[in-house]
């Protein structure tokens, strides 16, 4: 039985408190999505930030079935790289880069107020 606790953010098992400890890898996949899993989770070593970087980007390639600026595709393929120590070292700089790329093909943000 589990109990989540909002006001801290963290989620405890009442049997096992260390369950968190214990989960160093991811403990199930999806079958039909394995292509969509980096090496390190297929091989049940420990996830990283570079974990969640390469699934975000999956996600992004997924949703977006390629129709974005094309200038994001380097950002999304060092997303994307086999070896963990290849990717981006956090979403913060996923970020910088990403607003980086917009700023020049887009331009600067416009702020427009909005009202009831």
């Amino acid at each position: 039985m589990s109990l989540i606790d909002f006001d801290s953010f963290f989620v405890t098992d009442r049997i096992n408190e260390d369950i968190f400890e214990e989960a160093k890898h991811i403990m199930a996949i999806v079958p039909e999505y394995r292509s969509s899993y980096p090496k390190e989770v297929l091989a049940k070593e420990p996830c990283t930030p570079a974990t969640d970087i390469y699934m975000a980007a999956k996600l992004w390639r997924m949703l977006t079935a390629g129709k974005y600026p094309k200038e994001l595709d380097v950002l999304v393929d060092s997303c994307l790289m086999v070896d963990p120590k290849n990717r981006p070292l956090n979403a913060w700089d996923c970020r910088d880069q990403f607003d980086g790329i917009l700023l020049k093909v887009v331009g600067k943000p416009v702020f427009r107020p909005f009202s009831l």
